[in-house]
């Protein structure tokens, strides 16, 4: 019984409607934008940016209505509700003060459809 409801909770986190993309910033001369587009139709719950990297000075991650100052060494993960609605998930890097380092950054939209 107890090996049937962990299975069946790890079934309902899984999900393959989920949309990612993952990019490396390497070059800090100018502002850096890029967008995830939803299924048409497809219900979604939150917006998931993970920020991995470093940093020599102060640069700027903007997602939906949030920016987030990131300086040093980063490890973060940024997150905020997101719907869909037909609308672009976009985030937009600024590098601000930074100008050198390399930030992995993985984009996520997370889908509420089980199936």
């Amino acid at each position: 019984m107890k090996i049937n409801l962990i299975l069946v909770l790890f079934l309902l986190t899984i999900n393959c409607n989920d949309i990612s993309k993952s990019i490396v910033i390497d070059d800090f001369s100018e502002k850096q934008s890029f967008s995830i587009v939803p299924k048409e139709g497809e219900p979604y719950y939150g917006l998931y940016v993970y920020v991995k990297g470093n940093v020599n000075d102060t640069c700027i991650v903007k997602y939906e209505l949030h920016s987030t100052k990131l300086i040093g060494v980063v490890d973060t993960l940024l997150s905020t509700e997101y719907y869909g609605f037909g609308q672009e998930a976009d985030v937009i890097f600024d590098p601000y003060k930074a100008t050198k380092g390399e930030l992995k950054m993985k984009v996520s939209i997370k889908s509420s459809n089980l199936f």
